[in-house]
Formats: structure tokens, sequence, C-alpha cells
């Protein structure tokens, strides 16, 4: 019986070596057992590599094992576990009833029991006590010597309280998978596989102490015991050194298989030394001095083998690692198994290395087990248990519905989505009557499918309704079993297998044949644990969430030619040539300490005082991660590659790590590189590939290399690609290019002379595409159950209406009638209108109802207002909601809201008023651009239509205004009621343009030297215009309106030949800059964007007044100066 240490640094061929001796020697022996011991993920690559090396590509005599497997040979020739092996899930469910019996026991952690995630951290200590092998009568002592009075005293007496009950609950019943190698310590004697045999163990870095106590055990059968350590023999391997230094962790190790031996009265064999073979490699020179303290003298040339390289974000790190190994391998002859990708965040990178490799049909294995939680079996049971828990909720139910494993056809799920969405369908108790809301979009005939629909989703939810009330655990369960038989899961998961076997995505077929006998699994342990167990639904689901948690799919590598993507701690890199470090940023390399936990990182440093070991430290824990970093640096044969983002996903600046100042001590020649061309010499084997290597070239123009252009000309001289090629332009670069419709189209769509309203031209001077979108192909948001802020002004525009018909009707005008009337009057038009626009969205909840009075308040507000500008001037209401229509190319159509009109000996005076619940502001600019021309069309049209009706007088622009229906509120307190009513008009005053005419100005208020309340003019003691008062001469108002009818004739023109260029303005004003993007529902479908090359907006300057008027002249100065007699202005 004899201990052997084989000892050497990264890059002495430790590995290989042991592995031939291992060979060799079973060759020599074939009677005799051999047993070469790795950690778990490595077994099976450790297996490929033994059968690459022995002779015979076979080892008879030689078991590849891991700690657990071996315990289960030891088992299988002693009859097997007597025990069930309780996993982490049944863990959980068994921690969870112990709290709920015991909870009243507890001191330190009473007030958190009950918390999220308690019993997750409660199973980590618990599962942390068994591998360290620390019974409940340590935890005692060390309460004692600490003191029971303390904060650490308290919670180790909560921890031996739950200790001893968990315990007691297993009993003679089970055993945990932590405890399985102390049980295997306890029989080892017994099993003649082990006795005399030998046993190589390799590729640890340290061992618990259940490990240790085995290998004790180990080294008194064995005949011969050979351990392999990763230690610089040149580091002095006898002697400890301190806690930091990087070999600390493995001549831990080493210390304590020597002294178990010495213990135990065992041979220590004469160790092997293992060094590192001379040579003049950047790599060796960088394991020699990496993480190390000595001086040295730093590598003065440009490294040729280490590489850094500085991406924008994590994904395109992916991008660049993958596009890299594609030209390699196509390029260099080497094979995908050559390289590997290692990480200290995998959560970060593994979905976006997915999804590069799978677009780029290169082989991925993603060294990591994958989680239940985000698999599409467990997500349906997740929202089918959310419907009755949320009362079919809409987004409960369909995420249901969507899961893919509901029988209801996906046309049929369409139709119920877009009914329930607009009537506002909510609840069990309506989903399991007839549907009767009518939908204006919906037939008789539709509705007889939506019933069936509605019908065929409760019979499947029917297993389920049971759950909406508290029960057992086994009560929930049973139903839920029923539920899934019933919607026929299992045989939907398997036809879920099969597709991703045809297209060849191996590692997600395996993970789904798992999930279904996982998930019964889980269902039994809750049964059998739980059972009995009183739960409402949401802790049920709890239950299983944490469950799924903890459940982890093991997947095995499809194929031997594949690229790896590990993590530092997990990963057991094999030969590979090419590493690629990817992340090396804070916080990713190295990781920060773990946080949470029972007991903390200071009470873990009291305690190994007396003696208890547990886990390590975050202190510990980040010594070891640099000998992590350092085993991964020094694995590959021919070249290191590290990469590092410079923003988040989020697009926020991120840190390089420290790690790369460490490097770069060692290669001051060594710089990040911003890898622009990092595809020169790429490889484009699909389809897929090539097409968005094109579309990468369109976006970013300075990435285009030849092969760009090559590939650009080949799609070009061919007639598919040439369609593609055009249909991509078309969305990516300036569709002014491109986007025109034929004639046929345009009259398809618009007919020969389009009818539109105001808003629907100057949509289209905002954006010509967004305009074809709603006007021409009519695309339409969904109609939703709910009042959104254009609903709230459209139905004050509606009560307004309603009140000033009413007030027309009545025995009252707007100067006569009393607040009383006026209140009373308008509260009821709003509530009308209110009622007959949406009733049920009103009736539906308080917030609604809260809305609802809300409108009224503003309601009687703008009546209030209202009647106050009228009666402090002259002109007084003439029309309501008055239509027009003008144009020739396309025929304009327009309401009004109201007109107002000044009677006078000589002329008449009109004004328009338009109301608005938004916070649209009178800007001459925006006018010129023809962005906003409503209002002048508005002027234009009454003043002609009041010059026709009365041709005797001629008429007077007087203003155009917008009144915003709001109800202020006041920066302070003002106690006297006429204050208050001041303050409040002169904030609702109209806003707009008036006639400079100081007569005409007097028309609408006669106090301008006041506060102004009516009209945005005011008038200094002088009886001159202040500076901020937005009034225009006549002609000036004339030919803003001579303008308009440019304005529109050119967009007329724009429209009705085609152009439908994705070109939306941007107004800049100052700093602001105001879009036609910035609140547009066609976002999504456009997708322009300003960072891609080719989408530019039209870039409009915000002028000023003097600017505008000099502008509007300068254009039509010679057709103004020709223009004939005006009949609509004064004379």
């Amino acid at each position: 019986m004899s201990l052997q240490m084989v000892i050497g640094g990264a890059g002495t061929g430790r590995l290989e070596t042991v592995y031939r001796r291992l060979i060799e020697e079973s060759l020599a022996n074939p009677e005799k057992n051999f047993y070469l011991v790795v950690p778990e993920q490595y077994t099976m690559q450790t297996q490929m590599k033994m059968v690459e090396l022995h002779p015979g590509h076979g080892v008879m005599n030689v078991d590849v094992v891991s700690f657990p497997r071996l315990a289960y040979r030891v088992f299988d020739e002693l009859g097997g576990i007597q025990k069930t092996i309780l996993e982490d899930t049944g863990k959980s469910m068994v921690i969870r009833r112990l709290l709920s019996e015991d909870k009243e026991q507890f001191e330190a952690f009473a007030g958190s029991v009950n918390k999220n995630g308690f019993v997750g951290q409660a199973k980590s200590m618990l599962s942390e006590l068994f591998q360290y092998s620390v019974q409940p009568k340590q935890l005692e002592e060390s309460r004692k010597q600490i003191g029971e009075g303390t904060v650490l005293g308290k919670k180790l007496k909560d921890i031996q309280i739950l200790y001893e009950a968990f315990k007691e609950y297993m009993a003679d019943t089970y055993m945990t998978s932590e405890e399985l190698l102390d049980v295997l310590a306890d029989r080892v004697d017994d099993a003649r596989i082990l006795r005399d045999s030998v046993m190589y163990i390799e590729n640890f870095t340290g061992f618990t102490p259940a490990q240790y106590n085995l290998l004790k055990r180990l080294l008194k059968i064995c005949e011969r015991v050979v351990v392999g350590l990763t230690i610089d023999v040149k580091n002095k391997p006898y002697e400890l050194g301190q806690e930091y230094q990087l070999f600390y962790l493995t001549k831990e190790t080493l210390w304590k298989l020597k002294k178990i031996c010495t213990d135990i009265h065992v041979e220590q064999e004469e160790d092997i030394f293992l060094e590192t073979q001379e040579s003049d490699s950047e790599l060796d020179f960088l394991e020699k001095h990496i993480f190390r303290f000595h001086r040295f003298e730093p590598w003065k040339e440009q490294p040729k083998h280490i590489h850094l390289y500085a991406l924008s974000h994590p994904v395109e790190e992916i991008r660049f690692a993958a596009a890299e190994i594609r030209r390699r391998v196509m390029q260099e002859g080497m094979s995908y198994k050559d390289f590997a990708l290692i990480t200290g965040d995998m959560s970060r990178y593994k979905e976006a290395a997915r999804r590069q490799f799978s677009s780029m049909k290169m082989p991925l294995f993603v060294d990591d087990k994958a989680s239940m939680t985000e698999n599409s079996f467990v997500e349906m049971l997740r929202s089918s248990m959310n419907v009755i828990l949320k009362d079919f909720s809409y987004e409960s139910l369909f995420r249901y519905l969507r899961s893919g494993y509901t029988q209801v056809t996906s046309e049929a799920v369409d139709a119920l989505d877009n009914y329930v969405l607009a009537t506002g369908v909510r609840g069990r108790k309506k989903w399991s009557e007839n549907f009767i809301k009518r939908y204006k979009k919906f037939k008789e005939d539709d509705f007889l499918r939506i019933n069936e629909s509605r019908m065929q989703v409760v019979q499947e939810l029917e297993p389920l309704f049971l759950m909406s009330k508290k029960g057992t655990v086994s009560e929930y369960t049973t139903a839920l079993r029923t539920f899934i038989a019933n919607i026929q899961s299992e045989e939907q998961l398997n036809s879920f297998v099969e597709e991703f076997k045809e297209s060849g995505e191996f590692t997600r077929a395996r993970e789904y044949e798992q999930v279904f006998d996982a998930a019964m699994d889980l269902l039994d342990k809750c049964e059998r644990i739980l059972g009995e167990e009183s739960v409402t639904l949401k802790e049920y689901m709890e239950i299983l969430e944490a469950g799924f948690e903890e459940i982890k799919v093991g997947v095995i590598p499809p194929t031997l030619d594949q690229v790896v993507l590990g993590d530092l701690k997990r990963t057991r890199l094999g030969d590979v040539k090419v590493v690629f470090i990817i992340g090396c940023n804070d916080g990713v390399l190295p990781m920060p300490a773990a946080t949470g936990g029972l007991i903390t990182d200071r009470e873990k440093e009291i305690l190994a005082q007396s003696d208890m070991e547990l886990a390590p430290t975050g202190r510990q824990n980040s010594y070891r991660e640099k000998f992590y970093i350092y085993t991964a640096m020094t694995k590959p044969k021919l070249e290191l590659v590290l990469t590092f983002a410079q923003m988040d996903g989020s697009g926020k600046a991120i840190r390089q790590s420290i790690i790369l100042k460490d490097i770069q001590s060692l290669f001051p020649a060594l710089e990040a590189e911003v890898p622009e061309t990092w595809d020169k010499g790429r490889v484009l084997t699909s389809i897929n590939e090539s097409s968005l290597y094109l579309l990468e070239g369109m976006r970013h123009p300075e990435q285009r290399t030849d092969l760009w252009q090559t590939l650009f000309g080949w799609y070009a001289g061919q007639k598919d690609g040439r369609e593609k090629l055009m249909n991509w332009i078309s969305k990516m670069y300036d569709a002014e290019k491109t986007g025109r419709l034929s004639s046929a189209v345009i009259e398809a769509l618009y007919g020969q002379r389009p009818r539109a309203s105001i808003t629907t031209l100057e949509k289209y001077a905002a954006c010509a595409y967004a305009h074809f979108l709603s006007a021409g192909l009519k695309l339409k948001e969904r109609e939703t159950f709910e009042l959104l802020p254009p609903d709230l002004g459209n139905i004050l525009h509606q009560a307004m209406e309603r009140f000033s018909k009413r007030v027309e009707e009545s025995e009252w005008d707007w100067h006569t009638m009393p607040d009383q009337f006026r209140d009373k009057t308008m509260e009821a038009c709003v509530r009308d209108a209110g009622m007959e626009y949406q009733s049920a969205v009103f009736l539906d909840n308080a917030r609604y109802k809260y809305y609802l009075e809300q409108l009224v308040r503003m309601g009687k507000r703008t009546a209030w207002t209202i009647q106050k500008q009228i009666c402090k001037g002259e002109f007084v209401p003439a029309g309501f909601e008055s239509s027009f229509s003008v144009g020739e190319k396309i025929q304009l159509i327009g309401t009004v809201d109201r007109y107002d009109v000044y009677e006078g000996e000589d002329a008449r005076a009109v004004r328009v008023v338009d109301y608005k619940s938004g916070r649209k502001e009178f800007d001459l600019t925006e006018i010129f651009y023809g962005l906003s021309i409503q209002l002048v069309v508005y002027l234009e049209a009454i003043s002609k239509l009041e010059a026709e009706r009365h041709p005797e007088k001629p008429v007077i622009k007087a203003g155009m205004f917008y009144y915003h229906m709001k109800d202020p509120l006041l920066n302070e307190l003002v106690e006297d009621p006429a204050d208050r009513d001041n303050q409040l008009a002169s904030l609702l005053k109209m806003d707009g343009l008036v006639d400079s005419d100081l007569e005409v100005v007097k028309w609408m208020d006669a106090h301008l030297e006041e506060t102004p309340e009516v009209i945005p003019v005011k008038l200094t003691d002088k009886g001159v215009y202040t500076k901020g008062s937005s009034v225009a001469s006549s002609e000036s108002i004339d030919l803003l309106g001579y303008l308009v009818h440019r304005r529109i004739e050119e967009l007329a023109d724009g429209w009705m030949s085609g152009d439908i260029s994705v070109r939306p303005y941007a107004l800049q004003k100052g700093t602001k800059k105001k879009t036609a993007c910035d609140y547009c529902r066609y976002r999504g479908i456009c997708h322009f964007d300003e960072r891609i090359a080719g989408c530019n907006y039209h870039q409009l300057h915000h002028l000023s007044g003097d600017d505008v008027w000099k502008k509007i002249y300068e254009e039509v100065e010679e057709e103004w100066e020709n223009r004939g007699p005006s009949n609509s202005s004064r004379s």
C-alpha cells in the first residue's frame, strides 16, 4: 500500500504522462484492476483520451470513473444502496416541511423562515455541512466556544435544530448525495474490486473532507494510489506558502495527503516531478511568470501567439470568435475540436454563442447543464397554473395558449386573442359562459367559432379548477397529472424531440427527452414528501418552481469535432490548440464573490479557528479563481486569444478586467486591437451565413472587404439575388432611391382622387412611408379594452360638441348662461359621451371610473374658460364641428371644432379654434415645413365660407388658435377666488396667431394691459405689443395661407406620384430634437435606425418668427406679387 504524487505545472504534459504510465502498467498487469478517478464532468473526455492513447484502442482493465461512479460500482458488487438518495429538489421539499413544523423554535432566523430564498439558503447550508462532514455535535461545541448569546451562537443553534430534524427525517429511508462518499468509505473494506487495485487520481485541484476520508480508506486497501497535482516544481512544492499564492490550493492538497499517509503508516513512494521544457515560447513565458511574485524581465517584443481584442459588446465577442474559428478551419485545415471558448460568466455568453454558431452551421458544445426552468414544457405548466391563480387574466391565459402544448389551433388562438383584447373578457366565470359581447369586426359565424374555441380552452384547463381553493399538495399534484395527461403533452414533447433531431439540434433533443421524466419525478417527490401538507396554489407553485430550478439536465456532446464553450471552474479542457478567453471584464474575470447565505465569510473564519472547516470564503474563492484562470490561459498549445467588451448589453460602458494588467505587465507591447476587419479572409459556407454577412456590410460600410464586394456583385448578377438586395436596400438604406409606387398601385390603394383629412396629409409630410402604411395599407393596432390618451381626447371633443348644441337649444347663450347650468350640462355631456364611446370600459374598474371623473372636471374647466374668453371680447360662436372640403388632386376634408365671428359695420372678422387634449403648440416653423397646416387650412376654409355667405362685407382673418382642454394646478395656494380664477384663465389662454391690427385684437380682449387671459398677446403701458405677443399683419396671414396652399399641392404631388420613401423628418430646436419617429406606431415595421448606414432623417431646423416670414416671402415672392385680389381679406 503506497502513495505516489505526480507533480508538474501547466504545459509539462502531466496528464498525458499519467495516462501513458497507467496504460503501460495495465498492459503489464492484465489481471489487476486499475481505476482512473477524475471529476464527474471530465469522465467521458478522459475515456476518449485513454482509448486514443491505448495501443489496442480499448481499456479492458482500466475503469474511468468519478467518485460517485466509483461508489455505485462498489454498491453494485455489495448489493446496492438500502436508502433512497435525496437530490437537491428533495432536500428543498424536506426543509420546507421541517421549517413549517419547527419555525417556532428558531431565534436568529425567526423573521426569515417565510421569506423567498430562505429554503434555498438553508438547503445550501445543510449540503455544506454534509459535504464537509460536520456533525450536529460539532455545531453545539462551536456554539459553546463562541458564546450562545452571540449572533453567530444563535445562528448555530437554529442550524443545529434544522440539521438534527433533517437527519431524523431521513433516518433509515433517505441519504443525501453528499453522504454517498461517507457510506462508501464505510464499505470499501468489503469491496473485492478495490482490494489490491491501482488507483490513479487526476484533474482535481483539491478534495473535500468526505473525499479525504475516502482516500484514507482507499490508501489502506489499494496496492497503490497515484495522484496528479498542478504545481510548478520550481515553486517549492513542499512549502505550503501563503493562501494568496498561485499554487497554495494544490500544495495544501499535497500536504494533507502526505499527512494522511504519515497518520495511517502508508508508504510514500518517491514523487515524480515534471518540468516545463525550456523554450522561448510566449505561452511558456506566460506560464512561468503569471500571478507569481518573483522578479522577471518582461517580454519585449510584440507577442505573436497571444492576442488581445476590444469588441463593442459581448455578442460581438462571440461573433468575432466564431468568425476566426471558421476562417482557420477553412483556410488552415484545423479542426473545430482544436478550439475552446472559456468565460467566467456562462449566463452572459451561452445563448449568444448558441445562436451565432447555429447560424453559421458550426458545431458547439456548451459545457453547462441546462436548467429545467427554461424548458417550454415547464413554462407551459407554470402558465397553466397561473391561469387559475390569476383568474384567467389575459397575460397568463395566452402565455399558456401560445406555449405549443394546447390542442387549440394557432388560428383559433389568434381569433380568441383579438376578441379578448377588444372586449376585455376576464375571469373564469365569463370564460365558462358563452361570449356575448359584440365586437364590430365579428360576424355571427365568427361568434360560433370563438365560442367553440372558448369551450375547448375551458375543458383543457378544467382539471386545474380545484386549485382555485386551498388544498393538499397531493390533491394539487393529482390535478396537475390529470391535466398533463389530458392535453397529451408527452406526445407533443416526443414530436419536438423528432423535430430537433431532424434539424440536427441533438443537444436540445436530449434535453427534451429527459424533461418529462424529470418533471414526473418531481411531482412524485412532492406527493411523497409533502403529500398531506395544506397549501395555497401560490405556495404550491413556489414549491414546484424551486424544484425545477434544482433540476439540471445533463447532455452528452453529440460529436467529437466541436468547439467547446465552458466556464473557468467546471470545464476541463483536453488537447486544444487555441483558447479564446472571452469576457475579460471587471465582474466577469474574476467573478465577484457570491453574497448571501446563512453564515457570512467572517463567521466562517471564526468557525475555522474552532477547527470547523466549511466551504471557502469569498476571499479564498478569489485566490482559487486565479488558479483556474492560470489553468485556462496555459492550456492552448498554439495560441491564446483574450477579448473584452467595451459595453454591456444595455450600452453601458464596462471596464476591462484587472487580470489584463497582469498579462500586460509580462507583455508590455501587448495592446488591445479593435478588429474592424476581423472577417478578412472569411469563408462563407451557407446561404444563411452569406445573407447575414451581406446585411452586416450594409449596416457598417467600414467593414466591407473584398469578399463582401465579390458577394454583393454575385447577388446583383442573379435574378433572385437582385430581388433580395433590393428588398434589403429598401429597408436599410434611404428608401427615397427605391420607395415609389406605380400608378396602378396608387389608384388601387387610394382611388383616382383620394379623400383624406388634413391630419393625414400632415402625416405624409412627416414621413411618407408611415403615411403609406396607415392610409395605403390601412395597418392599424389591434383594438384593446382600455382607454388611451387619444381616447380621452376624443371623448372630450364629443362632449364639447354635445355641450355646444345643448347651449344652442337652451334659453341661454355663451354670455348669459349661469354657472350651475353650464356645469350641470357639461357633466351630463361628458358622461354621455364617455358611455357612448366605451361604456364597458368605464364600468370595468375603479381606475377607469376615476378617469371619467377626471374628464368631468376637465370638461367643466373647459366650458368655464371658453365662456370667460367669449365674454371678454365681442366675438360670438358661429359654428361648431363645421365640415368643409378643399383641394384638387386630393380632396381634403376637415371639421373645425369652433369658429367665432365678430360682426362689424364694415367687415366681418372670423377666428378658428381647434380643441386639443395633448401638448400641441402653435409653431410657425412646423407650418412652413408643412408639418402643421391644420389651423391655417381651417382659417382659409372658414374665411372663404363666410365670404360666400356674406359677399357684401370683406372678411378679416382675425386669428387661428389651439385651445388646450385641461384642468391645471396652480404652483402655489391662492386664497382669493378672483385671483385664483384669473391665474387659471391666464394658464388656459388660447395659443396661436392673431391679426396685428389693434382694433381686431381688442375685439377679442379689451384688457390687454393686464395679464392675458384670452389670446397670446399683451400690450405695454405705451400701447406696443410685448416681445412674446404672437401677432402678424393681415397680409402676412394671407401670405401664410398662400404658402400652405402651395404645401398642399406639393404634398399631393408627392402622394400621387407614389413616393413612400423612408425619410422621417427631424426638427432641431436648440439641444432638443423632435422627429416623426418619436411616437410612431410603425417603427417595428420600417426598422428605421439612424445608426444604420443610409437611414437618414430629413433634417429641418427651427426658425425664429422673423426668419419664417422672410423665408415664406422669398419662396412665394413672385407668385404673391402677381396674385389677384383676395375677396377673403380686407382691401
